[in-house]
Formats: C-alpha cells, sequence, structure tokens
C-alpha cells in the first residue's frame, strides 16, 4: 500500500496541533528535506531530536522549545524566535540564523560551525563547548552570553571578552 504524501503543510499542521509525537514519527520515517515551515508557531514545543536538515524556518516563534540533540544542518533560521531554548548537543552547521533572537538559550556543546550569525541576538546564551568556527557574526549581540574558554570555539579572531561574554572557567 503506498505510503501518503506527506509535505510542509501536513507536518505543520501535525507540529502546530496537538500531534507533534505523530509529526516527529513522519520526519524520523520519511525521507524529508527542504521542509517549508516559515513562521512556524510552535513555543514550548517538544521537539528533541528532531532532524530539520535544509528546512525553512524562517520567522518562526520556537520561544522554550526543546531542540536537544535536533539537527538543523543548513536551516534558515532568519528572524526566528528562539528565546529561552534549549539547544544542547544541536547541529546547525551551515545554518542561517542571521537576525535570531536566542536570548538565554542553552547551546551548549552545539554545533554552529559555518552557521551565519549575523545580526543574532544571542545576550545571555550559554555557548559551552559550542563550536563557533567559521561562523558569520556581524554585529551578532553577545552580551552577558556565557562560553568556555577551554572547550568553546570560535572564528579566527574573534575576541569573545571583547564582544561581552563571560567566560565559565
Amino acid at each position: 500500500m503506498p505510503q501518503p504524501a506527506i509535505d510542509s503543510d501536513r507536518i505543520r499542521a501535525l507540529l502546530e496541533g496537538d500531534a507533534i509525537a505523530q509529526a516527529i514519527e513522519l520526519m524520523a520515517i520519511l525521507p524529508l528535506s527542504s521542509l517549508r515551515l516559515s513562521r512556524l508557531y510552535l513555543p514550548q514545543g517538544a521537539l528533541a531530536g528532531i532532524q530539520l536538515i535544509d528546512a525553512r524556518l524562517d520567522e518562526a516563534n520556537l520561544t522554550g522549545a526543546d531542540l536537544t540533540g535536533a539537527d538543523l544542518t543548513g536551516a534558515d533560521l532568519t528572524g526566528a524566535d528562539l528565546s529561552a531554548s534549549q539547544l544542547s548537543r544541536a547541529r546547525l552547521g551551515g545554518a542561517v540564523l542571521h537576525g535570531t533572537k536566542l536570548w538565554v538559550a542553552d547551546l551548549t556543546d552545539a554545533d554552529l560551525s559555518g552557521a551565519d550569525l549575523r545580526r543574532a541576538d544571542l545576550v545571555g546564551a550559554n555557548l559551552s563547548g559550542a563550536d563557533l568556527s567559521r561562523c558569520q557574526l556581524l554585529d551578532a549581540s553577545f552580551e552577558g552570553a556565557r562560553y568556555s574558554r577551554t572547550t568553546t570555539r570560535w572564528p579566527t579572531d574573534f575576541d569573545p571578552q571583547r564582544r561581552g561574554l563571560v567566560p565559565i572557567d
């Protein structure tokens, strides 16, 4: 029996409804890439381990969402709100986070290598152990963000203390 067609609209309806577990289950077993979920509204969403590779999540509201271990490699999160979100161990390599709000987000051990964080707001974020090598950080705000001197990786010539970050070790 053929599988039902799954598209961005169906996934959005499941995520924004009360069927988050069903949406995550479908996304785990079907070959989904480049989902278009612009302006998704899912504050406090339980999305740990979700795979949204190359997805369009621009202007999404994911405040307080649990994205622990999520794979958002290459995703477009331009202008999204991820304030107070749990992004520890998330994979965001090559993602576009231009103008994204990451206030007090937990990015512990997250892979952001090569991500575009221009004008992103990381005020108060936890960047301990995060890999920000090769990131574009022009005009990003880091006031009060925390990092590890020994495990957080930065682009060449980036001085975290000069940008207002606070070492935790």
